[in-house]
């Protein structure tokens, strides 16, 4: 999810979001090193010992598997078909975020998550079938254990905390660009819907926001495309060809901030070879907007976030 701009909010000026960027982002470049050493003991680096026996065909056919998925899905999130449905989607779905996939028009909000739950599911569970036939260690391949659970919780939580101002700071200075070149819909439409959703549906898109759709990009992202892109071309280029991915697939206006989360994420699950520490830190992050925005929107409105 990315960092949310409250619905109707005023822009902040440039000059304002560089400099309030930049010094977020310098917070971060001093701090990130330092949680880097503190947590180097607490990840056991497993992840690159084992090559997984997927590769890119797999992760091609995952990505084609996800057109009739995300028509579904939108579909279902603008209520086609139903009492007052349209006859066609508001729009395209998206595998990534926090519902970022669901359509943007009038939809409602719980229903617009469910669809993003749905399909990540739907997607999750191809992937897994996948990977299994690729091999019998398909488990401990995708991330799925949870050995050394504590330490791990702990360095997430570490490196989060240090790099967090960083994540927002990336987010105002890539307005800043968008605002440049005269980008104007510098709101995700999700994030628009989420911030005006009822208070009756706040805990149930909690639930799903933090917890369920958290587990499911997970797994999809940095449990079966990441190790298939750093077997084929190193860790390096691996979690950042995967970042861009799952930035470029949240949408314009949050690809560079998303982009910039998911290389935490990435470091993560490389170093502990378990999704538990990244999964930890993506429903943390989601939590922390959710309740920034619903409660302290001009937070995040003075960062242009």
């Amino acid at each position: 999810m990315d960092e949310p701009v409250h619905a109707g909010s005023a822009a902040p000026e440039p000059l304002s979001l560089l400099l309030t960027g930049a010094f977020f982002v310098c917070v971060s470049l001093a701090l990130v090193p330092l949680a880097l050493i503190v947590t180097r003991r607490m990840l056991a680096q497993r992840g690159a010992a084992q090559p997984v026996g997927w590769g890119l065909r797999e992760v091609a056919v995952l990505a084609l598997a996800l057109f009739p998925l995300q028509y579904g899905a939108a579909l279902f999130a603008s209520g086609a078909g139903g009492p007052g449905g349209s006859a066609s989607p508001a729009g395209p779905a998206s595998p990534a975020g926090v519902g970022e996939h669901a359509p943007a028009a009038q939809a409602d909000p719980l229903r617009s998550l469910a669809a993003s739950a749905i399909m990540l599911f739907a997607a999750a569970v191809l992937a897994f079938v996948l990977a299994r036939a690729r091999g019998p260690r398909a488990r401990v391949d995708l991330g799925l254990q949870a050995a050394g659970g504590g330490p791990q919780l702990l360095a997430g939580l570490v490196l989060y905390v240090a790099a967090a101002p960083g994540i927002l700071g990336v987010g105002a200075l890539w307005r800043c660009v968008l605002l440049g070149l005269g980008y104007e819909d510098l709101v995700q439409p999700i994030v628009r819907i989420m911030a005006e959703a009822p208070v009756a549906q706040r805990g149930v898109l909690l639930g799903l926001g933090v917890f369920l759709v958290p587990c499911l990009e997970e797994f999809l992202f940095r449990g079966f495309v990441q190790p298939a892109l750093t077997r084929r071309a190193g860790v390096v280029a691996g979690i950042a060809v995967t970042s861009l991915l799952f930035g470029l697939l949240h949408g314009v206006a949050a690809v560079v901030p998303v982009a910039a989360l998911s290389l935490l994420l990435g470091l993560l699950r490389q170093r502990s070879g378990s999704l538990l520490a990244p999964v930890f830190v993506h429903a943390l992050h989601n939590g922390t907007m959710f309740l920034f925005m619903w409660t302290v929107p001009e937070t995040l409105e003075g960062l242009g976030s």
